[in-house]
């Protein structure tokens, strides 16, 4: 089984989809849109609430990977014991 799992994802924009210019207010952890000047008030954890569909489409597909790897490791196990696997 893989041992690696982790993922990153870039969040976007959600008035214009820009992934990679951000800039955030130290002090008042406020991010802006470089790109189009949209203003989050309440920086991180509002652009994640609003990139939750990203993030769901992801977590999705790294349970997809774990279940087929459990399912191909367990087959490899029982094969090498000699069971029959239907």
């Amino acid at each position: 089984m893989k041992q690696n799992y982790n993922r990153s994802i870039k969040l976007v924009c959600v008035t214009c989809g820009s992934d990679s210019s951000f800039s955030t207010d130290e002090q008042t952890g406020i991010i802006t849109c470089k790109k189009c000047n949209r203003v989050y008030y309440g920086g991180k954890d509002e652009l994640i609430e609003l990139n939750q569909v990203l993030i769901d489409k992801e977590l999705d597909v790294v349970k997809n990977e774990v279940k087929n790897d459990l399912v191909n490791d367990l087959n490899a196990i029982l094969k090498k014991s000699g069971l029959k696997i239907k």
